[in-house]
């Protein structure tokens, strides 16, 4: 419990941390909210034989954050041509591709991209350490 309380101030207390789980967190109710967007997005997964399809990031089971940000670690090329194949597809709808546009644009930033890095090693931690006790 203790382990979670301090999961949560470490995030909050950093507005790129914030900005990060919440880019995950609209990432995958992107993709969830679509049979054919979960679909081009386990095309592209599937295609690196170490990514993972991402579960939903509780806001409570570091557990299952530190499964999404290690889904979005080891996929993050298949995530960004997943979105630019929806972003291109004309069979879409305008907001669905302006939507899979805007993601793909902020997780392309240098800021995503460290935070990536930074926090799939700090989420393996803390889920290593829970698993320990």
């Amino acid at each position: 419990m203790l382990q979670n309380l301090v999961g949560q101030l470490a995030v909050d207390c950093c507005v790129e941390a914030v900005t990060y789980c919440d880019l995950l967190q609209r990432l995958y109710a992107f993709f969830v909210s679509s049979t054919h967007r979960w679909g081009v997005l386990m095309t592209h997964v599937r295609e690196q034989t170490e990514c993972f399809l991402p579960k939903h990031p509780s806001d409570t089971r570091w557990s299952a954050r530190a499964d999404v940000s290690e889904a979005f670690y080891k996929g993050y090329h298949q995530f960004q041509s997943a979105l630019q194949e929806i972003c291109l597809d004309a069979t879409q709808n305008s907001s669905t591709r302006n939507e899979a546009d805007a993601l793909a644009k902020h997780k392309n930033t240098i800021e995503i991209a460290l935070m990536c890095e930074l926090w799939n090693d700090v989420l393996q931690r803390f889920n290593s350490s829970s698993k320990l006790l």
